[in-house]
């Protein structure tokens, strides 16, 4: 979703609503396949088995948009747990 956040500035709600939906739909693919043929089981799978390749070398080639975020945490807050007490007692606490 972040990386879909960040290459979208209008419009970003609607592409991640894209996104759900296709996560959503995705692990309905087996029956999907299963609807259209009256295959053996196995190639019903080795078909959703194959789809799912596809995600993954797109996924390869894809980096953050323009828009990146700012990293949530830095190196540096790690060290407050230790040095500042309100952190330090809420974390060992």
């Amino acid at each position: 979703m972040k990386i879909v956040a960040t290459w979208f500035r209008s419009g970003r709600g609607l592409a991640i609503a894209f996104l759900v939906g296709a996560l959503t739909l995705a692990p309905a693919a087996p029956h999907f396949f299963r609807s259209l043929s009256r295959s053996a089981w196995r190639g019903t799978m080795l078909a959703a088995s194959g789809l799912s390749l596809l995600p993954r070398a797109l996924w390869l080639c894809v980096t953050e948009g323009l828009d990146a975020f700012p990293p949530a945490l830095r190196s540096a807050h790690g060290g407050a747990v230790f040095h500042e007490r309100g952190p330090r007692l809420a974390c060992f606490g």
